[in-house]
């Protein structure tokens, strides 16, 4: 007898079952020669041997090949069922155009099949295929065998939608694989729109995450508006010449301003030299690196970091994966977005929400402005000219911008303070005006004159335990109210302090420098806020914060003013000890992420 096995993109194999002559005395007719008899039959002759010997070895090897072909499964056009998706759920089989390991794809991998799981299609309906073109390109059979490979395993599969990574993939599916599941539609991630003659019946969904290289260098030059340069980094597959060639139109823009040069001729080494030897008015824009000039593969985000490593100016990218490679930014396609969409309109074809009526169907994934801003201040880029809507990523608050609200309270109350303080002496001094003229008055004055001075002690108790020194001046720059911290500061007591100026309480110098800047407050009519250092009663040299401002009388005349300093030694040093630890951390930070390959 004969069987057909159809292995896809072959001639068929045809098996012939060769029958042995009955024995002698049997009753049956053509039966199969048992493997029993080969054993038990009587040895009559060396020739006779070497022919049942020779029967035998022929059916073993016929009974062998059709083992074999049980197990395998029948290629297109056996009248098998298709395999039924578990759960009555749909099939998805996703192409990768390289090999598995690059962290991009990783990546955009883990968000889409979350995003699929998510809208109720389990993982037992994935099918994830990573078809490493590139590192087979030059062998002329990888293609063929690939496709009968994939031909046979899913052809008992129903696969109800295909999702295809990158371009080789695209082409892959389009030309080779056209009778890999032809009914299902496609959707296509990060390749141009085929046209509908290159889809031919296979429905497709174009997502459109186009690269925005206009848009990133116009961010570059907004942070580096000094730019004359840029060096387009892409390597020398077709892909990578491709996307260069694409840029080309777009550096036509820029003639007369930028001069843009390329690397797609370049090896591995001779890039890497390149880029850590530029001049200083140049960028680096990189697009995708998958094989440099000698031929050698390589993984973009692979070299994306060596080149961010070595390089002597700032990188962008076209990817938000950019940042996490030590780039600075650009404007960008977001991985999570587009596998996010991807997972929605895969979710919409196959619930019947998206009726896919051309041939292709374009659906556009926007780019976003993105900056490190730590990378931003490393290169001492400008940031002034962004949009409104540039996402900062990295960007720590500074000490002041963690805590302004506690200044601002402080502030609040310091004046507060310090204008009702003002306000009770103003009117401590009227009052006792008013009782001399009003002598006749005298109950009435005492009584006045004790609720100040009751008052007046409660504020002075106030302002004593404040921590800050707090003093008021008159026109001839002499201390007319000094709290308790003041006269810690000047190590002197309060009668020793008050009616006498700085020239009586501190040496020569350090007066010299107060009485300029009383002056300056008395003279202009300013408030006046500096960093003075200071040595305190123990001799130990301090710093401090002080504000001064005049004081009116009724006329709007200046009659003094009002000095509040604070001790901000402490406050400085812990700012310079924060700043050291936040060095640190991102020191360890970066030994750690180079230590384990991130």
């Amino acid at each position: 007898m004969e069987q057909k096995i159809l292995l896809a993109g072959t001639t068929p194999i045809q098996i012939r079952c060769v029958r042995a002559p009955d024995p002698p005395g049997s009753g049956a007719v053509g039966s199969a020669l048992p493997l029993a008899d080969v054993a038990s039959t009587p040895r009559k002759s060396g020739a006779g041997l070497r022919a049942r010997l020779a029967r035998w070895l022929a059916l073993a090897f016929a009974f062998a090949l059709i083992s074999v072909a049980a197990f395998i499964p029948v290629a297109q056009g056996q009248t098998g069922t298709p395999q039924a998706p578990f759960g009555g759920a749909k099939n998805i089989l996703i192409l990768y155009s390289y090999g598995h390991g690059s962290r991009e794809i990783d990546l955009l991998d883990d968000n889409l099949i979350q995003a699929l799981n998510n809208g109720g299609v389990a993982t037992n309906n994935l099918f994830i295929e990573h078809l490493d073109l590139e590192r087979n390109r030059l062998d002329s059979q990888y293609l063929p065998r690939l496709q009968a490979f994939l031909t046979l395993k899913y052809a008992a599969t129903r696969i109800d939608l295909i999702i295809t990574v990158q371009q080789p993939a695209l082409n892959f599916l389009l030309d080779e694989g056209a009778q890999l599941s032809p009914k299902a539609p496609a959707i296509t991630i990060g390749a141009p729109a085929p046209t509908p003659e290159q889809a031919g019946k296979r429905s497709i969904v174009s997502l459109l995450s186009n690269f925005d290289i206009e848009g990133t260098i116009d961010l570059a030059l907004d942070i580096f508006p000094h730019t004359r340069r840029v060096l387009f980094v892409s390597g020398s597959s077709a892909s990578d010449r491709q996307l260069a060639a694409s840029a080309a139109p777009i550096a036509a823009q820029y003639h007369g301003r930028l001069a843009f040069e390329y690397t797609t001729d370049l090896s591995m080494e001779a890039l890497l030299k390149k880029v850590a030897n530029l001049p200083p008015d140049t960028i680096i824009l990189f697009s995708q690196h998958n094989r440099d000039a000698f031929g050698r593969i390589t993984v973009s985000y692979e070299v994306e970091r060596m080149i961010t490593k070595v390089s002597n100016t700032p990188v962008f990218g076209l990817w938000n994966f950019n940042l996490r490679d030590g780039g600075i930014g650009g404007s960008v396609v977001g991985i999570e977005q587009t596998s996010e969409a991807a997972g929605r309109v895969a979710l919409e074809i196959l619930n019947g929400t998206m009726k896919l009526t051309a041939p292709v169907t374009p659906v556009r994934i926007e780019t976003y402005p993105l900056i490190d801003w730590q990378q931003l201040k490393r290169w001492n880029g400008e940031g002034d000219r962004l949009a409104p809507n540039t996402v900062f990523a990295n960007r720590n608050p500074e000490f002041w911008d963690r805590n302004w609200m506690y200044g601002v309270a402080l502030a609040v109350f310091l004046v507060a303070q310090s204008t009702l303080v003002i306000g009770l002496l103003i009117s401590r001094r009227r009052k006792i005006r008013a009782a001399t003229q009003l002598r006749t008055s005298i109950a009435e004055h005492v009584n006045i004159e004790t609720g100040l001075r009751a008052s007046e002690g409660r504020l002075m108790m106030l302002l004593d335990n404040l921590n800050a020194a707090i003093y008021i001046k008159g026109t001839d720059y002499r201390y007319l109210y000094a709290n308790k911290g003041t006269c810690e500061l000047l190590g002197k007591r309060l009668e020793e302090v008050l009616g006498h100026v700085d020239s009586d309480l501190v040496d020569a110098s350090m007066a010299a420098q107060l009485l300029l800047h009383d002056r300056e407050v008395l003279v202009e009519n300013k408030r006046v806020s500096l960093e003075e250092p200071f040595i305190d009663p123990e001799g130990k040299a301090r710093l401090g914060r002080v504000v001064r401002f005049p004081l009116h009388d009724s006329a709007g005349r200046v009659c003094g003013l009002c000095g509040i300093a604070t001790d901000i030694t402490k406050l400085k040093r812990i700012e310079a000890e924060l700043d050291k630890h936040r060095s640190g951390l991102e020191r360890m930070a970066q030994a750690n992420a180079e230590k384990s390959g991130l």
